[in-house]
């Protein structure tokens, strides 16, 4: 099986600045009604828009620099260039990003989430590129981190 290209490195980093504001505001809060009322989620309304708006960021640097195109589908984040679904995560943690792994993992078997991860630091206002994961047909693996993979333990 060919190496999957995510085409962005560890360590690219961008600033909220970098995107379009209005555009991402306008994404925000088309797309942040969708997580309301979830009797599971916890967040107020404001934290909701809030990671929603900062995980759109995310997505739309990836689409601006990268080539990759929105999924519309409900509760997806993009399409790569080549064509597959990708998820976006953002934190402000490595124990954040390490836990997001792992409830994808568990959702994994029973939902069609996607193969591959991108999952960025967030500090403020700027954003650095963390991790890369694939699933490997039982666990997410980071292709960066090999220590990482024992989450899944």
């Amino acid at each position: 099986m060919a190496k999957f290209d995510f085409h962005i490195q560890i360590g690219d980093t961008f600033s909220i600045t970098d995107v379009d504001l209005d555009k991402l505001e306008k994404h925000t809060l088309q797309e942040y009604v969708l997580f309301l009322n979830k009797p599971n989620d916890k967040r107020s309304k404001d934290q909701i828009r809030s990671d929603t708006f900062n995980g759109l960021a995310a997505e739309h640097y990836m689409m601006d620099n990268y080539g990759y195109t929105n999924d519309n589908r409900k509760y997806k984040d993009l399409f790569s260039p080549c064509g597959k679904s990708v998820e976006i995560k953002t934190a402000t943690s490595e124990e954040r990003i390490l836990k997001v792994i792992s409830q994808l993992t568990e959702r994994k078997s029973w939902a069609n989430i996607s193969n591959y991860v991108i999952a960025f630091l967030r500090q403020g206002n700027d954003y650095v590129c963390h991790s890369l994961w694939e699933w490997n047909g039982q666990n997410y693996i980071c292709t960066n981190v090999p220590e990482y993979d024992r989450i899944n333990e």
